[in-house]
């Protein structure tokens, strides 16, 4: 059923696209994946036991679109400066309710540990990965999630502290004070890393055993995942009047990325914004990111606004909207519900972030490659010793 609907919008959808972000629909679907000039380059080892599983063709089709999107020199698109994105989008938009957002529920699964290889961060020492995020993160945690995939391809601890349902923004009357904070949001998690709340307001989730067992001193990567819940929430994008609003996506992620920054200034920073997705209300197909408003702004616009943020303070940035290769055409093969990523889909998601991870910290590794099938000794021997 969802199928057929879905080829019927899909005409649609790929117009839709190409209207708002007055892009060509040739070549990769525009949007890129780019590590700053400021990037961390230094030290790092082998990965003997690269994941046993080879890369399946449509892995491979993956990695040729994230390679043509990860190599791109062209200018991000430009973010969103109102929360109106009607009025940017034109007729192409269809705004509806936000009560008919509703994020997919998806099963949690059980914690796992990363492998003990040679990869090592730039100081020579085991990689801390620290991740912040939504359920794209948090839902799986068996050997199919992404944190745990990331900590196989780069030989990183890896502390997931992500939390299903969470958003960058505050919820319209939640506590702004630090006295009184509540809120599990990008910011709150923040707060609680750099000791100015007390992290009991999210004691109930797996995050918070996980958070009492790390040492933030030693992060060498801060991976910031969020997005999809700000737009389900009807957050907008940003607010003109004040750039620092807590209940504005923009505003949040800017404030948070600031605090964290100036608490672990040696640390890399990858922001990762929301991935293509598409949207039902149950069997009825409602649109997709491109043309769907939630009375704010498209997801596509939360992108945008994600990638310029990353521009901002110079970090690198992961492109999950165009970067993957999720699009009309192939969203059944990598979404299992219109929203979160299959297993493909996951595994295509960590060897771009991997990807990124590796070359922060000194490796010299080609956009599109292969992690299942990549000669890991070849990889120690472009290990830089030199970058600061």
């Amino acid at each position: 059923m969802k199928t057929q609907k879905l080829a019927a919008a899909l005409l649609v959808s790929v117009l839709g696209a190409a209207i708002i972000t007055g892009c060509s629909l040739t070549g990769a679907e525009s949007g890129k994946v780019y590590v700053s000039e400021e990037t961390d380059t230094s030290s790092a080892s082998s990965a003997g036991a690269a994941s046993a599983e080879t890369a399946s063709s449509s892995a491979e089709a993956a990695s040729s679109a994230e390679a043509a999107s990860e190599s791109s020199t062209e200018a991000a698109s430009s973010a969103v400066t109102s929360g109106e994105a009607s009025e940017t989008a034109g007729s192409a938009v269809t705004v509806v309710d936000p009560s008919l957002l509703n994020e997919p529920e998806s099963p949690a699964e059980a914690s796992t540990q990363a492998l003990d290889d040679q990869i090592t961060a730039k100081d020579g020492s085991i990689m801390q990965v620290v991740f912040l995020g939504d359920s794209q993160l948090d839902n799986f945690r068996d050997e199919t999630g992404i944190a745990y995939l990331v900590s196989q391809y780069c030989n990183a601890d890896v502390y997931n502290l992500a939390m299903g349902g969470t958003a960058a923004s505050l919820l319209p009357g939640e506590p702004h004070g630090v006295d009184e904070w509540e809120s599990r949001c990008f910011l709150g998690m923040v707060y609680a890393i750099t000791g100015r709340v007390d992290p009991e307001f999210f004691s109930q989730y797996h995050a918070y055993s996980v958070f009492q067992s790390c040492d933030f001193s030693k992060t060498d990567i801060f991976v910031i995942e969020y997005g999809l819940n700000d737009y389900f929430n009807g957050a907008a994008v940003n607010n003109p009047q004040n750039s620092l609003d807590l209940e504005t996506y923009g505003g949040a992620l800017h404030v948070g990325i600031d605090n964290l920054k100036k608490a672990y200034p040696d640390a890399t920073f990858i922001l990762c914004g929301p991935n293509y997705a598409q949207f039902f209300k149950g069997d009825q197909y409602l649109g997709d990111g491109n043309i769907l408003s939630n009375g704010k702004a498209t997801l596509q616009e939360y992108a945008q606004t994600a990638d310029q943020l990353a521009t901002e303070f110079d970090i690198a940035y992961l492109d999950a909207y165009w970067g993957l290769g999720i699009n009309s055409y192939t969203a059944d093969q990598y979404l299992s519900d219109g929203v979160h990523l299959t297993a493909e889909g996951r595994r295509n998601y960590a060897q771009m972030l991997s990807r990124i991870i590796l070359r922060s910290q000194g490796y010299e590794i080609e956009p599109g490659t292969n992690l299942d099938t990549l000669d890991w000794d070849a990889l120690m021997a472009t290990k830089d010793t030199t970058a600061e």
